[in-house]
């Protein structure tokens, strides 16, 4: 049973609490911008500067879906060994290196290893990274977290692909890259100066819980343990997850990723289809708290299925045009 105290005040977090939820709006903003939203853009605007097929180049999305799963995979090692903060901060050096190396794509091979690297650095930071940190901050309310902290993936996509045209357009694709490099470069150093793996680090407690105040988890037997790679590959719900968040990955970068090309050959204008995208992003960056706290309030089970239910809801759409 719930304590009283959850119940009035389930996100009564301390200032460090919310900084910690800050960071990881922040690298969801970026890991969006960069690896989805900003596809709206990029790779049109590099097939149109290098003179290459637009749908052949973004073809090669999908082999940076797969290679990105043994990337995370290895992401996910290290984060064993090394902890968050450190796990979080190299993948975001790896992502500004990888972006840099997209700005200056002299070939396609040249951009395949530079999408590939984009892709899973970008998701190693935030899905592996962000997703052990909040764990470690908020292991009771991480939903509540979560839904606060997710806010920066629509965030993006309210405000990035505006952002990119707008840089493409004044300072030119190379340019921008390396600048977009550059701000991975500093949040990559932030990261590492000012996050901590634990909240025990700073003498604070896990989801901003006084003293007096017992953990609710206290009582799980198992809470803490770390369980082996070989008995984690034998549990059926860990490829069940697996799976539907490879499906949900269809979606955000499958229909989101391909977003303004999509409309625009369906005949939207620009500004129609930036509205549109805008529109949309509005809608989730409310909607991501709220099913954080549907998700605190029935559980992790219940809000996964609410948000299949929206996912399916919204690729019917999508199908029936």
């Amino acid at each position: 049973m719930k304590t009283p105290e959850k119940e009035k005040k389930p996100n009564a977090y301390g200032l460090r609490h919310w900084t910690v939820i800050v960071f990881g709006f922040v690298l969801f903003y970026f890991c969006n911008a960069c690896m989805t939203d900003g596809m709206n853009v990029i790779v049109p605007r590099l097939a149109e500067e290098r003179g290459w097929d637009y749908t052949h180049i973004l073809s090669f999305a999908s082999l940076a879906g797969c290679v990105s799963v043994f990337g995370q995979l290895g992401f996910g090692l290290l984060f064993r060994v090394l902890g968050p903060r450190k796990t979080i901060s190299l993948a975001l050096l790896g992502a500004a290196g990888f972006f840099a190396l997209y700005g200056f794509a002299w070939s396609i091979p040249v951009y395949v290893v530079a999408l590939c690297g984009v892709v899973t650095c970008s998701s190693s930071y935030a899905y592996v990274g962000v997703g052990g940190l909040l764990g470690n901050w908020f292991p009771e309310t991480k939903g509540l977290a979560s839904g606060y902290a997710s806010m920066g993936i629509p965030a993006a996509t309210a405000t990035s692909v505006a952002a990119l045209t707008f840089l493409f357009s004044r300072a030119g694709f190379a340019p921008t890259m390396i600048g977009v490099a550059i701000l991975l470069l500093c949040l990559s150093l932030t990261v590492w100066l000012l996050l901590r793996d634990t909240p025990e680090e700073l003498g604070e407690l896990p989801d901003g819980r006084s003293p007096e105040r017992p953990s609710d988890a206290e009582n799980t037997p198992e809470t803490g343990a770390e369980m082996p790679m070989k008995a984690m590959l034998r549990i059926r719900e860990m490829w069940l997850v697996g799976v539907l968040l490879g499906l949900f990955s269809i979606v955000t970068t499958g229909v989101m990723g391909q977003f303004v090309i999509r409309h625009q050959q369906a005949g939207f204008g620009s500004g129609e289809t930036l509205a549109l995208l805008t529109g949309c992003a509005v809608v989730g960056i409310f909607g991501s708290p709220i099913l954080g706290r549907l998700e605190h309030r029935l559980g992790t089970l219940r809000g996964f299925q609410a948000c299949c239910g929206i996912f399916l809801l919204a690729l019917l759409l999508n199908f029936t045009n």
